[in-house]
């Protein structure tokens, strides 16, 4: 138990964050009080916190860019930035067309299980047919047909 110096209640330490500078390794304010200092400070002081977020990203921009896709791969499809290298050099090029380019991560919708890498074109396609592939023998039919026409 610890009392906040802020709020003045006597909350468990697990409401503090951890702080190792400290002897009790917890800071010396709760969880919302910091929380609500912190908001407050933000909104005093949001220019300040733009230009500085701005100065990092001119000067880091590859690196800003790879930590979002890095970020992307990693939460959308459970990928790391290894095994996505690692299927882009196994590919020959889009599993669909063979065009080599930059590639997308075709995923089931339903399930979220990676499919593997197509170009854009070919995965925006799979997309719109909503991962049908009834539909998408349908399509082929209609082309093939017209095309005898």
């Amino acid at each position: 138990m610890k009392r906040c110096h802020k709020c003045g209640e006597v909350k468990l330490l697990s409401e503090f964050y951890r702080n190792c500078i400290r002897k009790d390794g917890r800071n010396s304010s709760c969880r919302s009080c910091a929380s609500q200092y912190s908001k407050q400070h933000y909104k005093a002081n949001r220019e300040t916190y733009n230009e500085r977020a701005h100065k990092l990203y001119i000067l880091n921009k590859e690196s800003y860019k790879r930590r979002v896709r890095d970020n992307e791969l990693r939460n959308k499809y459970g990928l790391t930035r290894d095994k996505y290298e690692k299927m882009i050099a196994n590919q020959k090029g889009c599993d669909i067309c063979a065009v080599s380019c930059s590639f997308s991560v075709d995923h089931n919708h339903k399930t979220g299980a990676v499919r593997g890498l197509l170009c854009g074109s070919c995965n925006r396609a799979l997309g719109l047919f909503h991962d049908n592939p009834a539909l998408l023998r349908k399509a082929a039919t209609y082309l093939e047909e017209g095309d005898a026409k």
